[in-house]
This record gives C-alpha cells, structure tokens and sequence, in this order.
C-alpha cells in the first residue's frame, strides 16, 4: 500500500491501527493538530483505526485494498 491516513485535531493522542485479529500493526503518539501517517506496507485486508484522546474512543473501520 502507498496511502496515507491524516488526523485532524487529535494532538496529544494515541493512534492505533489493528488488523481484523486484533493484532496492533501501527501504533504512535500523535504530535500534531494534522498528523499525516503512512499506511505504505499494510497488506490488503480490514483494519480497525482507533484514536484515543482524554478518555475518548474514536473508532474507523479501513479497507486497504492494494
């Protein structure tokens, strides 16, 4: 894969990527009001997207389809 997943307004927290087996493949701190983070090297499957932010849970799901 060559995407790229950007965070708006999330500074100061946590994002995390994992597979559908839940097994984490991505996880960092995010710096930034606008945190650009590179998904290149995620095989083609379901993830689940999760920032987690002053003890709130935002959840996505994501298709990486290359």
């Amino acid at each position: 894969s060559t995407e790229t997943i950007t965070l708006n307004n999330a500074a100061g927290g946590r994002f995390t990527i994992t597979d559908i087996s839940g097994r984490v493949r991505h996880n960092l701190v995010i710096n930034s009001n606008i945190e650009v983070v590179n998904a290149t090297g995620l095989e083609p499957g379901y993830y689940i997207l999760r920032v987690n932010k002053n003890n709130s849970i935002t959840t996505r799901k994501y298709i990486d389809i290359w």
